[in-house]
């Protein structure tokens, strides 16, 4: 089986909620780009990704923060993993996302990046690159360490 599908070889099926066109735009292009990763879906607000989220039987919900931080998604299928996209590289954030049901926490400017790997392994709990809570703490104490350059997370 590869490894960009789901048991019974079906596609990983993903829908995005971002509050901007652009936003929703750019996450189409990089998920597109991805080998047996589907977008079924885009909504503008919280409450329709999840709702587009249960009538797609999407397996990913990728999420903006600032929508996380306006509503909720509602009731999803437990097998539906929350991916935030956030834009502060900060344990508190990731933690912050993780309390509101995130299982990851994706920096907007390593999505190119980080977001495939997740979206290819959302229901596991050992994601690469520590795109958790634990995963942000690592890259922030780098950070404060002066380890990375330019004030931007690594891998």
């Amino acid at each position: 089986m590869d490894q960009h599908t789901r048991p019974g070889g079906d596609a990983t099926r993903v829908v995005v909620a971002h509050g901007s066109a652009a936003g929703r735009y750019a996450l189409r292009l990089l998920i597109d780009a991805e080998p047996g990763i589907d977008m079924v879906a885009a909504a503008t607000q919280a409450i329709d990704g999840g709702r587009l989220a249960r009538d797609h039987d999407a397996d990913v919900l990728v999420l903006s923060e600032q929508l996380l931080a306006e509503g909720r998604p509602g009731v999803m299928p437990a097998s539906c993993a929350v991916v935030v996209l956030g834009l502060e590289d900060h344990p508190a954030a990731a933690a912050a996302a993780k309390a509101r049901g995130a299982r990851h926490y994706v920096l907007w400017d390593r999505a190119a990046e980080d977001l495939p790997p997740v979206l290819r392994g959302a229901g596991s709990s050992a994601v690469r690159g520590g795109l958790t809570d634990d995963g942000l703490a690592d890259r922030h104490a780098h950070l404060q360490d002066g380890a990375l350059g330019g004030g931007r997370a690594h891998s």
